[in-house]
């Protein structure tokens, strides 16, 4: 009897197991779950661990359960993120973040309560340095043959020369593995794991470490120096370890120095940093940084709206920055301009608890003591590890959005979780036995939320396919009807329906007979456009564009205000305000405006290229009549 009842936990819990492991598996293969359809991928099997989590619970109602304060902290995050969600100008940027911050404390929840045994701890640990390893050794390879793609995808030019792995950006590929690097190394001089397999967790340490070299990230080689010394602090104190630790420093010293000494890549990345005059230069400080804190400013406790930032940054960009910012580059600020001060201490509320714990759950966890000499514990290692690699992450955070990162984000989750469930080792007040009732609203509440995950996720796959499959199209009836299919899965999808306008623009601008008809239903969804989000200046601009050319210009003007009003420093912008005043015969303003297009965006700018000249040569016609 106790046999069968120490393996049917196993048996029902190994579903869970193996849907977590695709996760920690798929999100980094998958350019780390950036793109939407590899998002609604990791979401859905969230969901799923989330419902069968559920399940778990209805098939041993009776089983005790691990509630640590972080579940408690991280619910309540999770509350107010689904409370900005609901009050956001834009539904569906806002859902985004909604679903990532379910997803997250979803699988935040699975691992403490239900593999917490250290027989699964183990199979993820080993799972996660596998990856991590594999990954490292592709972005070795992309750095050796200077290979410019991942999988199927062209990389920017501006990462060209640096290893990423599996993902687009090496930054991002920087912080996946400086996470797992903590773990590998502390198993493999803490643990009493066989010999054998500390040398492999050694090597697969130093080729992680390599491809965090190769990704040139100044912010991962920050941060990992950082957590590596303090981890060389806390084991020269244990005069066993110190030979096995300065071996390792060594090997690890000769590496970097070695690569140092025969690479000039990075030299020359340190040297992009700082000035001639040893001044600190980053594109973050001045073109992202300070325009966040003005964006910050129009709502400092709650913030502007959960995912937000990207939409608002027009409005305060400078003037030499015709970019998309996307983040911050700073997960603190970043948190702080979408969700206010409010979120940044709710978000940090479940490290903070743990942080206020950690001496104590440490002290639970230590090597064995005993009368009979020192040995290694195999739970230390793990914890010393899970807590260095998300400390790591936390620095890195500073300078970078990889909190943001899908894969990176569920990792920091997991390893944040394996830490958080070391706690049970400290005390045992947080285990609780389930009565009947609250056994059936957890059942309840997880297969829903479950339920819920996996329908949002089909829904955002859905919708991607179709917008992915219109822009693929080369026939514009099929393109029409794809796009029509992805309004119908997702009505709030504003780059659909800004697509779907700019069909029937695009057929106005042709100038046959049906032009008024195909000028209003252009109108119609652009205005749909605007409704779902209210700050895409791209679709007043070209509605405005459309009521120019019907000769409604009282209609336009407004349009273009607006346009104006929300991304004032914008080449586009400006270039079609110049149109505009061109249209409408308004030369001089025209010029105004095309001119500073040019100066905010001189090289490829097509629109300028295209009107400035006629412009400037009507201005001399009309010169030389008068």
């Amino acid at each position: 009897m106790p046999r069968s009842s120490s393996i049917t936990p196993r048996i029902t819990e190994l579903p869970a197991f193996l849907v977590l492991l695709a996760i920690l598996i798929t999100g980094p293969l998958w350019i780390g779950g950036v793109s939407k359809s590899g998002f609604a991928w990791l979401s859905g099997l969230s969901g799923a661990l989330l419902l069968l989590h559920g399940i778990v619970i209805a098939v041993r109602p009776s089983q005790r359960q691990l509630w640590l304060p972080p579940i408690f902290a991280a619910f309540i995050f999770c509350g107010y993120t689904f409370w900005g969600y609901t009050q956001a100008e834009i539904e569906y940027v806002a859902r985004l973040d909604w679903l990532m911050v379910m997803t997250a404390t979803s699988i935040f929840l699975c691992v403490i309560q239900q593999f917490h045994r250290q027989s699964w701890i183990y199979g993820i640990v080993f799972t996660i340095i596998l990856i991590g390893t594999g990954i490292a050794i592709m972005a070795i390879i992309q750095y050796i043959t200077d290979s410019k793609m991942v999988w199927s995808y062209e990389l920017p030019k501006q990462y060209w020369g640096r290893g990423s792995g599996s993902y687009i950006c090496p930054n991002h590929l920087a912080g996946f593995l400086e996470m797992i690097i903590p773990i590998s190394l502390s198993l493999a001089l803490l643990s009493r794991l066989n010999m054998s397999l500390k040398i492999a967790l050694i090597y697969a340490s130093l080729v992680m470490l390599a491809g965090v070299v190769v990704s040139f990230s100044r912010g991962a080689w920050v941060s990992l120096a950082i957590t590596l010394a303090i981890f060389a602090f806390f084991l020269v104190r244990r005069p066993h370890l110190r030979i096995a630790t300065a071996a390792v420093a060594i090997l690890l010293c000769s590496g970097l120095w070695f690569f140092s000494k025969t690479s000039e890549d990075i030299g020359d990345r340190i040297d992009q940093t700082t000035l001639e005059s040893g001044e600190i230069e980053d594109i973050r400080f001045k073109w992202i940084w300070k325009p966040a804190v003005k964006i910050w400013k129009e709502n400092l406790v709650f913030g502007i709206g959960p995912n937000h930032f990207d939409y608002y940054f027009p409005k305060y960009r400078l003037e030499d920055f015709q970019y998309r910012a996307d983040r911050v580059h700073n997960d603190y600020l970043n948190t702080l301009v979408d969700q206010g001060i409010v979120g940044l201490l709710l978000v940090s509320l479940p490290i903070i608890l743990f942080g206020l714990n950690f001496a104590g759950i440490w002290k639970g966890n230590r090597r064995d003591q005993s009368g009979f000499g020192e040995k290694n514990s195999n739970k230390e290692p793990v914890f010393i590890g899970c807590c260095l690699g998300a400390l790591t992450m936390l620095i890195h955070s500073f300078v970078d959005f990889n909190l943001h990162i899908p894969a990176n984000a569920i990792l920091f989750t997991v390893i944040f979780g394996i830490a958080v469930s070391y706690w049970r080792h400290a005390t045992r007040r947080f285990w609780i036995s389930p009565n009947w009732a609250t056994s059936a609203i957890q059942i309840i509440l997880f297969c829903g939320l479950g339920a819920y995950l996996m329908w949002n996720a089909r829904i955002l796959h859905a919708s991607q396919s179709a917008l992915l499959g219109a822009r693929k199209a080369e026939d514009p009836e099929s393109r029409y009807e794809l796009l029509l299919l992805g309004n119908e899965i997702d009505p709030n999808n504003y780059k659909i329906l800004t697509l779907l306008g700019e069909y029937h623009r695009k057929l106005c601008f042709l100038g046959e007979s049906n032009y008024k008809e195909e000028g209003r239903m252009a109108i119609e969804w652009l205005d749909k456009a605007i409704l779902a989000n209210p700050l895409h200046y791209y679709a007043y601009l070209r509605a405005g564009m459309t009521y120019t050319y019907m000769y409604q210009n009282d209609k336009a003007d407004p349009y273009f205000q607006k346009a104006v009003e929300i991304d004032p420093n914008g080449y586009f912008t400006q270039g079609i305000l110049g149109w505009y005043h061109l249209m409408i015969d308004d030369l001089e303003e025209s010029k105004k405006h095309l001119e500073r297009s040019k100066k905010l965006k001189p090289l490829d700018n097509e629109l300028v290229d295209e009107y400035l000249p006629l412009v400037q040569r009507r201005l001399e016609e009309s010169a030389n009549i008068f």
